[in-house]
């Protein structure tokens, strides 16, 4: 049924290595829309919730009762055509100090 939806919704309340190929699978294959959501207090992964393109939002909820307007906002995006998440964050390849090439995320704030 993944392959079908509008919109996959995550709940990463715990560690899910399934889950997280899940993820990896529905964004990064197929370019579908997900909306990950978390409690308030939850341990989060860094994957969960370093996701940054637009095909991601990240929310956090106190009652899962408010995640039902979590995702009548961003179907309402969806509709609208509009991104879900922020714009994907430039990665470049450096050379260190004499050492292989290496993945660096530049500073967003100056």
């Amino acid at each position: 049924q993944v392959m079908a939806c509008d919109l996959m919704v995550a709940v990463v309340d715990e560690r899910s290595t399934g889950l997280g190929m899940q993820i990896g699978v529905q964004v990064f294959g197929r370019r579908k829309p997900l909306l990950v959501v978390s409690h308030r207090y939850a341990v989060v992964t860094d994957m969960a919730r370093g996701l940054r393109c637009p095909e991601v939002r990240f929310k956090c909820y106190q009652s899962l009762r408010e995640v039902s307007g979590m995702v009548r906002d961003v179907l309402a995006l969806i509709e609208r055509g509009e991104p879900i998440g922020p714009p994907p964050t430039p990665v470049f390849l450096t050379e260190g100090e004499g050492g292989p090439l290496r993945e660096t995320v530049p500073s967003l704030v100056g």
